[in-house]
């Protein structure tokens, strides 16, 4: 069963060991974030996972995903203590392990142990950031078909990757509207908090105020944005192919900066609409 340790691997660590010898977040500072046009330096932080604990952590998930696959659940009963992650970030489970006929309530019970795992692993010396509490809050709905989702969640990429696929779903966006009106209104009814986004309680990210509020050379106007989900999404491109071009590592970070939390709820939506499988995510993410 390849969700069990091998007895014989005298290189992996305990789950404890290894969150206590690793550093696995770092604080970023967001690039324009309460910045002025004289002055666009950064001022806000946020935490991040690593990218080896992103990795860690996929694992992890996976790990449970296999004994599912097996046709077996846990009933819950594991902890951190139960896992180990090898010189590869492989993650595997150790010690005495009860392995129970699996059902769907089996398994959900087992997705909740999961995050209080994972939980008790990070803040043995660390916070969970909270692009990884959305992670988490997902497993924690319960066994409800969205593994592939969790699997390839944008909160397990790293921010460069993160933003290339929102780039990517927004053409593919594009194309739904002319190809599947209905679908395409169903995606943009899932983000009723962006319907009336255009004003000034937002973009105060200098970088994104400076895309919103650019003005077209020919005529001395500002581009008009649509007060929906696309229009956002077209700020956000537009601010990294102009003031935040040289600034690609942080657009996930600038773009939250003011829509918190949008990229993780547009990539659920992409997931609804039966889209996600289009973009490959398991083979880039394997």
């Amino acid at each position: 069963m390849e969700f069990l340790q091998s007895p014989f691997d005298q290189r992996a660590l305990s789950a404890v060991e290894y969150a206590l010898s690793t550093v696995l977040t770092e604080l970023v500072t967001i690039p324009g974030s309460w910045g002025t046009v004289e002055n666009p330096r950064p001022t806000e932080t946020i935490s991040r996972g690593r990218p080896h604990l992103l990795v860690v952590l996929r694992r992890w998930f996976e790990c449970i995903l296999g004994v599912h696959a097996c046709g077996y659940s846990l009933r819950g009963q594991f902890n951190i203590a139960s896992f180990t992650v090898g010189a590869r970030l492989q993650v595997k489970m150790t010690g005495i392990v009860h392995l129970f006929p699996y059902s769907r309530l089996d398994g959900g019970l087992d997705y909740t142990a999961l995050v209080s795992s994972i939980e008790q692993f990070m803040t043995l010396r660390e916070l969970v950031p909270p692009h990884l509490r959305v992670w988490l809050d997902l497993i924690g709905e319960g066994v409800n078909g969205v593994e592939y989702l969790i699997r390839y969640h944008t909160s397990l990429m790293e921010p460069r990757q993160a933003f290339d696929f929102v780039l990517e779903a927004r053409n593919v966006l594009d194309q739904v509207r002319v190809l599947d009106p209905l679908v395409f209104d169903m995606i943009i009814s899932l983000h009723p908090e962006l319907a009336d986004w255009d004003t000034d309680s937002y973009c105060v990210n200098w970088y994104m105020d400076a895309a919103r509020r650019y003005a077209d050379s020919r005529t001395g106007k500002a581009f008009e944005f649509a007060h929906d989900l696309t229009g956002v999404l077209t700020v956000g491109r537009n601010c990294s192919a102009h003031p935040a071009r040289y600034l690609k590592n942080f657009m996930v970070l600038i773009l939250e900066d003011d829509f918190p939390g949008l990229v993780a709820r547009f990539q659920r939506s992409i997931f609804r609409a039966g889209l996600l499988p289009i973009f490959q995510l398991d083979i880039t993410m394997a």
